[in-house]
């Protein structure tokens, strides 16, 4: 008797399972979901030029003591490790292009904490066993949903809490959509922390490290440095100050502005819960009656940026749809280059979608017969309300 174990089946490995097994039979076992609950899932909306500052400022953000990088490519392992490097971060890459001996070295740096953070591609990452694995970054979105689900599995472990990030960016969205749908999991959107919060924290942690040091009483070595500083006429409050100014330098992480700074920050998917509404007594609705009928609500125009148009789109909250189903529609069926979209906003019967003036005529022609959430609609140029 042979008996194989996978977390998961692709088509290729069932396959070489109906080919070689005789009468081979599958016992899988049902779950609702399949990621671990432990684990945080959530996204960011980045560019492929930014994704190294991003990076950055979300590791500064919350440090982890371990934390996973996958990429899709040997050659996106390499740059992005070498980028971390020179930003001071301690990490170390792991691809198939290694020696094993290499390979192992590695591991072995990761396991005892002197490498922080691995960059790896799938097949490199296979089996590894790591429990103390705090955070997972997709640096590169997988093609495949079972490759999401191996990549994230690798925090969250032995009951730990975990977290799992993704960039993702233009077309990515589709495939987020596809992960989603196969995990049973909604990835949450979150906002990209902004240079001024990140140097916040940077300054948090300098401080901490100043204090304790402070209170450990071990640095009477630059006492005598430290005395001659003051004869010289320095203020202690200009000592350290300036002391405080050569670490945050010597971190070698200065941050920078990117384009996703500049864009409006557009609202993040949530699921709205609401309670019962309490029952109205008689009384109550004699009197809203005898106020007259309730006032038409009228959509004012909300701002657009120059260059856009807004256009109509015949489905909205009430049909299930949802901002990044749009986005991830119109880039496939109107082929709209990557990044050009603007603004999205949900009515309950209907949307609004900047799109860039010289694509309006592409759009209404090219979703004639598309469709969204399996209901066909309708493309206009928006013509305010009526």
């Amino acid at each position: 008797q042979t008996l194989f174990f996978s977390a998961t089946m692709s088509p290729g490995v069932s396959r070489l399972i109906k080919s070689f097994g005789k009468e081979p039979q599958i016992i899988e076992i049902q779950q609702k979901a399949r990621t671990v609950s432990t684990v945080e899932q959530s996204y960011f909306e980045v560019r492929q030029r930014s994704k190294v500052e991003v990076l950055s400022r979300i590791l500064d953000m919350n440090p982890p003591r371990l934390g996973i990088i996958f990429c899709n490519t040997e050659r996106s392992v390499d740059e992005c490790t070498e980028d971390l490097v020179n930003r001071g971060y301690a990490a170390d890459r792991l691809h198939g292009d290694m020696t094993q001996m290499m390979r192992e070295r590695v591991l072995k740096r990761f396991r005892d904490g002197s490498v922080e953070l691995l960059v790896a591609t799938d097949v490199a990452a296979r089996g590894l066993d790591i429990d103390e694995i705090d955070i997972v970054f997709n640096y590169d979105l997988p093609t495949d949903p079972e490759d999401y689900v191996h990549r994230i599995g690798r925090t969250g472990r032995a009951g730990r809490s975990g977290r799992a990030v993704s960039f993702v960016f233009g077309r990515d969205i589709y495939r987020l959509q596809s992960i989603e749908r196969y995990t049973r999991q909604v990835i949450r959107r979150e906002r990209i922390p902004s240079v001024e919060q990140v140097e916040g924290r940077r300054a948090d942690l300098i401080f901490d490290t100043l204090k304790e040091r402070l209170e450990s009483g071990k640095f009477d070595t630059y006492q005598d440095n430290i005395d001659r500083l003051l004869e010289q006429g320095h203020t202690p409050t200009d000592i350290a100050g300036a002391l405080a100014t050569m670490l945050r330098e010597a971190s070698g992480r200065e941050g920078s502005m990117i384009e996703e700074d500049r864009e409006p920050e557009r609202p993040a998917r949530r699921e709205q819960t609401r309670d019962p509404r309490p029952p109205r007594d008689t009384h109550e609705r004699d009197q809203r009656d005898q106020r007259g009928p309730k006032p038409k609500f009228e959509r004012g125009p909300i701002p657009h940026e120059p260059g856009m148009t807004r256009m109509f789109l015949s489905l909205g909250k009430t049909h299930g749809v949802l901002a990044k189903e749009i986005v991830g529609m119109l880039y496939r069926e109107a082929g709209l280059p990557d990044g050009s979209l603007g603004r999205i906003t949900l009515f309950p019967k209907h949307s609004l979608v900047d799109i860039p003036e010289q694509f309006v005529g592409q759009v209404i022609d090219r979703t004639r017969s598309a469709r969204l959430r399996g209901r066909p609609f309708r493309m206009d140029v928006d013509r305010g309300p009526v």
